[in-house]
């Protein structure tokens, strides 16, 4: 590796880095801008490519020394009264009749000749001299007047000043002057203007013409200049009235009012622009926005929360974490810098929504030049403010940072009175200790270790892959796709906000505000609770998902039985079994007992966020996780949109929030402490089962199932417990809409005023009709299903198990819940084995180079499938396990598993694999199927020929309604790892050395990350046709792209880059005699009947990881077309390329394990017990 450092060393030096260059540079710049000569040098910068799309990054130090230059040489020419009006090449005259006097009178230099003019607007130029001496003359001079014709022609001469240094400028100048314009100026109020705006707004310094041109005057507009103090009495309209009452309204705008530099006029920015959204074909809402009112209100607001960050954290104490209501006022939004000059980035596309978001502050806050350092991040200073600029540039965000958290998760923190609110004796700590009333037991300490992790961006790149697509954006309009494609660039900056939270940070106020559309639900419409709040942002959904796939992991062993909904693994028809049996039991043994089904009004809006926030410390959350809740839901605003307008926004003082993914599981755990203190309560009698178990409760998200004796002190105390829940959480009780089932003999001995279900009635519970006649109704069949087939139905697991990679998740889901490397990590002395999953090179590169100092040290990765077969069953199935267990937290016996098997596979594997499945991991059932055929299913197709490039192997297989053809499917032994293993070599030939198995994997990161796929592979290896091969791809397909290895040195690679790749085509590069991936697909095509060529060229589909190379799609096309017989009448190959290809085959076995039609065709285990392994071949086809 030593010889690698100074090989990658000696690659990364610049020489324009030496003190020697610096003058070289200078000379450079100076004879492009006086003789025009641009330099040809690629030391001046480099080609960087990423998802912000290709550019040429420059040196640097060459900019800099191009900077000074510009600054010695440039002056800014400002053309002032009668010259405004000269044509441009006339104003230039003007520049070069000056010139020509300076050099009649010989002030400068005989050989300076004459500077570069470049306009930069209609009346501003910048002139590069070509001395120094005449820059700074001609900044002593100030300005030029020539008079001509009894006009003045003016020229100001000011310094060139940077973008940082105008902006400055700027910002000052905005500080201490402050002007407005009266637009339209009706011709009666003309007269009275000045005295108007002097009377209603305040002191006039200074008024501008109203003629652009005096030799043509005209009424338009009229500019004045104002005093500072006056900025907050100017309102949007100006008001003069007549004698006889005949009023004339004056717009008035200011510098905070919206400019748009499409229509060039005021109130709108081009985003919303009335003229754009007629060409779209949407009518303007008719309202006009941004005035200078609004604005300036707004910007005075944010300037007191920024002055006192203190009233903003009055809304949540901190100590205890219960928060405090909010003041009813709407909080308005926020926006701190705002300008005619100012353009948005990106901005919404939800139609005729869009002319409402503007007002909106940008939906992320972040800068890029957040601590790396982890510690500094966890304790940070408690002064620190982080600001930065959301995407559409709008304004920004401050966070501020409040000083270290507390240890997460301790003990200590709950034996004294920290976090103790009077009443809230009804929740029990939740570590086991002798006054704990119940629960399913404490939160494991792995699983409390997990909170105190901050996000990192493989996980929040996991989350965003698990995330719908296609669904409505929130009020900044950027969709899931959008941080897809983007991700790369938003990705870091998300991480970076997130775990600001943890040190006191918050969302910005864009990410967590809410809409409130037109998504009736039921009751009275004039009703505003019965409307839905169904849109939030992405980037508050991305840090809900990702927090609650850790808690989902925990669920159940927080939460009994008695929920079934939102709790992973279980199932609602479980309970629903449940519910039915006990009204059986009531019916038969004719039982005083009452049913009561309880409906919670408005669960999720009504739970108050003091409840949660101390149900979750008592179970052992602490500050970390509470602080993410506490940054998602307390600082929420909403806002309610009709008719594509949308309303002010107001806070929120309690709920959890719909649409959120984390709120159910939220609603779960602090509904779990009800249930709780009904279940442990003594005088709250249930019913004893069949099954010796006693039924008190059983809830379904806010369906409440609760069942108890018929007596005063039972049913009094239910209603208590019931009564104290609505206290402490403000989660009520609808007891207009609760019934209760009780048998016609006896009476509620407690009246709560519920309805009760007459005898032949039936009421509704969970989407059954239930009642105390189980013969005579829809639940007898249930408990017939019950009795005849499985009792739970719970999802099947879906399993892709690829050479390189493992896809596990459940049937019926878009994305793979997990994924992770094939590979066992094994010390080289047998003694230790372990998983890396999604492995940290760094990590364990470091972990190697540490270990490598003795000779038994250092750890090997064994991978148990090697050419799409499983070599070694004793690995595959500690993979398995680890899928299961470890990763999917699920028990397999409770579970279905459809494995993925490549074509090919020997019978004797087949086999082996499922009666693993049988006899290791007793799964109920299972199926097999070939992975080809998946990869079609996910593209809603049935016929076609799939080429599956993996890691390590190849296939063609033409699938036929569904089938393969077994003939006709073709085995190619090259796959990703050939192609890292050459890319080692290729490497090697530049002197870098990649030999351990743990750098394999670093040669194979290298490989993903920079190749690609040449159209002309010997046009794009000709230095001479280089240019021709660049104007095809778009890129240089010559330049070098660097990687930054784990220990921090830099390896460069240039034609490897498409030379790697290049073996799929042509195998003989890295020895292998067999033809490419183009011939087999042709192979195989040819190989089907003539009545199926035609659709199988037609429909040929690209899948596996191997394939995700860019440019690969278009190879593989041509390549075919060019081999297509010249009698053919198909004159093109039609390739799909999807873009998750990566993951086709498991989103393929989703969808038909989640099929109706499919559920028969399940190898259940008793069909196993009859038949053995060989049924797999029978029903597996």
């Amino acid at each position: 590796m030593a010889s690698m450092r100074r090989a990658a060393s000696e690659q990364a030096r610049n020489p324009l880095t030496t003190e020697e260059a610096h003058d070289r540079v200078r000379a450079s710049v100076t004879r492009c801008y006086d003789e025009g000569v641009c330099p040809d040098d690629l030391h001046v910068g480099e080609v960087v490519e990423d998802a912000k799309g290709k550019r040429f990054v420059v040196n640097e130090m060459v900019n800099e020394v191009k900077e000074q230059f510009l600054k010695e040489r440039t002056i800014i020419v400002i053309f002032q009264g009668e010259a405004r009006n000269l044509a441009r090449s006339v104003k230039e005259d003007l520049m070069r009749a000056f010139e020509d006097g300076w050099t009649v009178r010989r002030l400068f230099h005989p050989e300076a000749r004459r500077g570069r003019v470049k306009f930069e607007g209609p009346n501003v130029a910048s002139y590069v001299a070509k001395a120094k001496e005449i820059a700074d003359w001609l900044l002593q001079q100030g300005e030029m007047k020539i008079k001509l014709e009894q006009k003045d022609y003016l020229m100001l001469f000011k310094p060139r000043l940077s973008k940082q240094e105008l902006q400055d400028a700027h910002i000052q100048e905005v500080e201490t002057k402050f002007w407005i314009t009266a637009l339209r100026v009706p011709l009666e109020a003309y007269y009275y203007l000045k005295s108007a705006v002097r009377g209603v707004f305040g002191e006039v310094i200074a008024e501008h013409s109203p003629e652009y041109d005096r030799d043509r005057p005209k009424l338009m507009n009229v500019k004045f200049v104002m005093a500072p103090e006056s900025r907050p009495r100017v309102d949007d309209e100006l008001v003069i009235q007549s004698p006889q009452g005949e009023r004339w309204t004056v717009e008035i705008v200011s510098p905070y009012t919206d400019w748009c530099r499409r229509c060039k006029w005021y109130y709108h920015t081009e985003n919303n622009c009335p003229r754009r959204q007629r060409e779209e074909g949407r009518r303007p809402n008719g309202e006009r926005q941004g005035g200078h009112r609004a604005w300036y209100r707004e910007f005075i607001l944010n300037q007191r929360r920024t002055e006192d960050p203190a009233s903003e954290e009055a809304r949540v104490r901190g100590g205890d974490g219960q928060a405090q209501r909010p003041s009813a006022q709407p909080a308005p939004m926020q926006r701190q810098e705002h300008s005619h000059h100012q353009e948005s980035c990106l901005q919404s596309n939800q139609g005729a929504a869009a002319p409402s978001f503007h007002h909106h502050e940008p939906n992320v806050s972040f800068q890029g030049g957040y601590s790396r350092d982890p510690v500094h991040d966890l304790h940070g200073d408690p002064q620190q403010c982080l600001q930065g600029i959301g995407p559409n540039g709008a304004g920004f965000q401050e966070m501020a940072v409040q000083g270290p958290p507390q240890r997460w998760g301790t003990k200590q923190g709950w034996d004294g009175d920290n976090g103790r609110a009077a009443g809230l004796s009804l929740i029990p700590p939740w570590q086991p200790r002798e006054d704990w009333p119940g629960g399913n037991g404490a939160l494991l300490h792995v699983g409390n270790e997990e909170w105190v992790f901050m996000t990192v961006l493989e996980e929040l790149t996991q989350t965003v892959k698990t995330m719908a697509k296609g669904k409505s954006p929130g009020v900044d309009g950027l969709t899931m796709e959008f941080y897809v494609a983007n991700w790369v660039i938003f990705g870091p900056h998300l991480v970076e906000l997130y775990n600001q939270i943890l040190v006191g940070g918050r969302l910005g106020k864009g990410m967590t505000q809410g809409v409130i559309a037109l998504l009736f639900k039921k009751g009275d419409k004039t009703d505003i609770r019965n409307w839905r709040p169904i849109s939030l942002n992405v980037s508050y959904k991305i840090l809900a998902k990702a927090l609650a796939h850790r808690l989902a992991k925990y669920l159940p062993k927080l939460v009994e039985g008695d929920q079934g909904t939102f709790v992973q693994g279980r199932s609602i028809f479980n309970n629903i079994v449940i519910a039915i049996e006990t009204l059986e039991v009531v019916q038969e043994k004719n039982l005083d007992m009452a049913i009561l089904l309880l409906d919670l009004e408005k669960a999720y809006d009504k739970v108050g966020w003091t409840f949660v926030f101390t149900t979750l410390r008592r179970m052992g959350f602490g500050e970390g996780f509470c602080a993410w809740i506490k940054a998602m839901y307390t600082f929420s605003t909403s806002a309610v949109m009709v008719n594509g307008h949308m309303s002010e926004s107001f806070a929120l003082s309690r709920s959890l929030r719909q649409g959120c993914p984390l709120a159910p599981l939220i609603f779960v755990l602090q509904l779990e402490v009800l249930l709780n203190k009904i279940r442990k309560h003594p005088d709250i009698r249930g019913l004893q089962l069949h099954n010796g178990e006693v039924c008190k409760v059983k809830a379904l998200a806010d369906d409440i199932f609760a069942i108890s004796e018929n007596s005063v002190s039972s049913l009094s105390a239910l209603k208590s417990v019931m009564r104290d829940y609505s206290t402490l959480s403000e989660a009520t009780v609808n007891w207009n809409k609760s019934t209760y089932l009780l048998p016609a003999q006896f009476t509620l001995e407690v009246e709560w005023g519920m309805r009760r279900v007459e005898r032949g009635e039936e009421e509704r519970f969970l989407g059954v009709l239930i009642s105390l006649q189980i013969e005579e109704s829809s639940q007898g069949l249930l408990l017939q299903q019950q009795e005849g087939e499985t009792e739970v139905e719970v999802s099947a697991i879906v399993c892709d198990n690829g050479s390189g990679m493992v896809k596990a998740g459940f049937a019926g889901e878009e994305a793979p819940r997990v994924v992770f490397p094939s590979v066992v990590v094994q010390s080289k002395d047998g003694t230790e084995e372990s998983f890396r999953v999604g492995m940290d090179l760094k990590s364990i590169f470091a972990e190697s180079s540490d270990e490598a100092q003795s000779e038994q040290g250092g750890i090997e990765l064994q991978y148990p499938i090697k050419n799409g077969i499983v070599t070694d069953f004793d690995l595959m199935e500690k993979i398995w396990r680890h899928t299961f267990y470890d990763e999917l937290h699920v028990e397999p016996q409770d579970h279905p598993v459809l494995l993925t098997e490549s074509p090919l596979n020997p019978r004797a594997h087949r086999e082996k694999m499922i009666e693993i499945m049988f006899e290791t991991f007793s799964v109920p059932a299972a199926y097999m199927s070939i992975q080809a055929v998946l990869s079609l299913y996910s593209t809603c197709r049935m016929t076609g020929i799939v080429v599956d490039c993996g890691d390590g192997v190849t296939h063609t297989a033409p699938i036929f309604e569904g089938y393969s053809l077994p003939h006709a499917v073709l085995r190619l032994n090259i796959g990703g790892r050939d192609l890292t293993d050459y890319m080692r070599t290729m490497l090697a030939d530049r002197g870098y050395s990649f030999n351990s198995r743990l750098e394999f994997e670093i040669a194979r990161a290298i490989k993903e990350k920079l190749c690609y796929v040449a159209l002309d592979f010997q046009r794009e290896q000709d230095p001479a046709e280089e240019k021709l091969g660049q104007s095809h791809r778009g890129e240089s397909s010559s330049a070098e792209k660097t990687y930054e290895l784990p220990d921090g040195n830099v390896v460069s690679i240039g034609s490897e880059r498409f030379r790697c790749p290049e073996a799929l085509f042509n195998p003989s590069l890295i020895g292998m005699e067999c033809p490419g991936i183009h011939k087999t697909t042709f192979t195989s095509i040819t190989k089907c009947d003539v009545d199926i060529k035609r659709v199988m060229y037609e429909n040929v589909l690209l899948t596996g990881g191997s394939t995700m190379f860019p440019g690969m799609l278009e190879r593989i096309s041509k390549e075919l077309t060019s081999m297509l017989p010249s009698t053919s009448t198909i004159k093109e190959v039609k390739v799909d390329a999807p873009a998750n290809r990566k993951y086709s085959v498991w989103v393929g076995g989703s969808v038909l394990a989640s099929l109706n039609t499919f559920q028969h065709l399940w190898i259940t285990e008793e069909e196993y017990r009859e038949s053995g392994p060989s049924i797999v071949h029978r029903r597996c086809v």
